[in-house]
C-alpha cells in the first residue's frame, strides 16, 4: 500500500484508495492496556473537558508540543494548553508495545470542536509509560489535521 505526504497547500496528490476515517482499535494481547488508556482518556475528556483529562493522564514528565512549537512540561502546564472552550473526542485505531510491556503507543483519530461548532479533524500518535505504581500515562501526545470527505 502507498502512502502520500499531504501538504498544506494541497500540492501534493492525494491518496487514493484508503479510507478517510478509520474503525475503533479492537486490541488484545500487550497493547491492550495502552489502548484501555487510550480510550478511558478519551472518556473523561468527554465528561470533564480535555484541561481535566490531559492533565490527569500526562506523566509527572510529560512533555507536549504547543502552538508556535513552544514545548510544554508537565501535566500541569499540558492541561492549561488545552484548556480552551472546546469539545474533544477521539478513538485510537493503531497501536504498539515493547516486548515487556513498559512502552506503548497509539495513534487515533480525533474531532476538536470550538466553542463557536466549528469542528476540526485531527489525527494523534500518544506515547505511553507504564508508571512504578503500574498504572499508565502518557509521555507525550500530538496531532495535526486530517483530510475529510
Amino acid at each position: 500500500m502507498m502512502f502520500t505526504d499531504l501538504t498544506a497547500d494541497g500540492s501534493a496528490p492525494s491518496a487514493t484508495g484508503l479510507p478517510l476515517e478509520l474503525p475503533p482499535l479492537d486490541a488484545s494481547g500487550k497493547v491492550a492496556p495502552f489502548v484501555a488508556a487510550d480510550r478511558a482518556f478519551a472518556r473523561l475528556a468527554g465528561d470533564s473537558g480535555a484541561a481535566l483529562a490531559f492533565e490527569r493522564w500526562a506523566a509527572p514528565d510529560a512533555h507536549m508540543f504547543a502552538g508556535g512549537g513552544l514545548l510544554v512540561e508537565g501535566p500541569k502546564a499540558i492541561g492549561k494548553v488545552v484548556s480552551a472552550p472546546a469539545t474533544w473526542t477521539w478513538h485510537p485505531v493503531a497501536a504498539g508495545a515493547s516486548d515487556d510491556g513498559s512502552l506503548g503507543w497509539t495513534i487515533g483519530e480525533a474531532v476538536i470542536t470550538a466553542a463557536d461548532g466549528h469542528a476540526g479533524p485531527s489525527k494523534y500518535l500518544t506515547i505511553w509509560k507504564r508508571q512504578p505504581d503500574g498504572g499508565i500515562r502518557f509521555l507525550t501526545d500530538g496531532g495535526n489535521g486530517r483530510p475529510v470527505r
